[in-house]
């Protein structure tokens, strides 16, 4: 963190200096110099005019002096205000600077934010240890992912890909904690195979028992998404474990339907043709 209030505050200071230089560099319009050196040129005109008289000369001279010599101390002191206005003006806007930087940083928006940053370095951390470093951090971290979640730090669809990679580790407990809140909090922008996905995880938290979790986790996927092959699969697994094997069968062959793979259609066949063997 100090490295980076270091690195802002050294921007913005940069900043300042350059708008300042800039500022002073087009503002140095010395008026009092331009005048000097308009009347030394029109002196010396109108001294290489030999027509005129010495009288109207001098008149002439003086005039020219009047009305370019005259007032040139109060301009000077006009042009200073305005500098000064100016430089003001590019140290304030260098304030300015330095506080968005810092309230785009420190606040909560996309991956800028240093809460959600350490939290994502945490949570690789985890997914990336091995089962005893995960073992030891487990009932520490399932509280800062539930955390995480209540601060709405995540999009729907970071969401779901950190409940693949807590799957892909067999985290069921994590994995289904994040698809909770997709089917709770984002039930209008998610497909309709997260359902499935979401009672498989609780089904494999519970130690794969029909508990009063899953079976309400399997009941919502049923109603949600009738025809994934995965729910289905599910639910014949309840009736098999209850020993309704007609149930079970019809479950399995609903799933088969409407599989996409040959080989996954053949893994079920196997569980259907025990079925009809006993």
């Amino acid at each position: 963190m100090t490295y980076i209030l270091l690195t802002i505050s050294c921007i913005t200071i940069i900043f300042y200096l350059f708008i300042s230089g800039y500022i002073r560099r087009n503002l140095e319009f010395d008026r009092r110099q331009e005048n000097i050196n308009i009347f030394k040129k029109e002196k010396s005109h109108l001294k290489a005019d030999d027509s005129l008289s010495k009288e109207l000369l001098d008149l002439l001279i003086k005039e020219r002096e009047q009305s370019l010599l005259q007032d040139l101390p109060k301009e000077r002191v006009v042009n200073s205000l305005s500098d000064n206005k100016n430089l003001s003006g590019s140290f304030l806007l260098s304030i300015f600077l330095i506080i968005s930087m810092s309230m785009i940083y420190f606040q909560p928006i996309g991956l800028g934010s240093i809460d959600k940053f350490e939290t994502h370095k945490e949570l690789y951390a985890f997914l990336d240890g091995d089962i005893n470093h995960r073992a030891l951090k487990r009932k520490e971290f399932i509280i800062e992912v539930e955390n995480l979640l209540d601060k709405k730090l995540l999009s729907a669809s970071e969401v779901y890909f950190l409940s693949r990679k807590f799957r892909d580790i067999k985290e069921f407990d994590f994995s289904a904690v994040l698809l909770g809140e997709l089917v709770i909090e984002y039930k209008n922008e998610i497909p309709s195979n997260v359902y499935g996905e979401y009672a498989q995880s609780v089904f494999f938290k519970e130690k794969e028992q029909f508990s009063e979790e899953t079976i309400k986790a399997l009941n919502l996927a049923l109603t949600e998404a009738p025809k994934d092959p995965l729910v289905l699969t599910l639910e014949g697994v309840k009736y098999f474990r209850i020993g309704n094997l007609e149930l079970a069968r019809s479950s399995w062959e609903e799933a088969k339907g409407y599989l996409k793979t040959e080989e996954e259609k053949a893994v079920l066949q196997i569980g259907i043709d025990r079925l009809k063997n006993q």
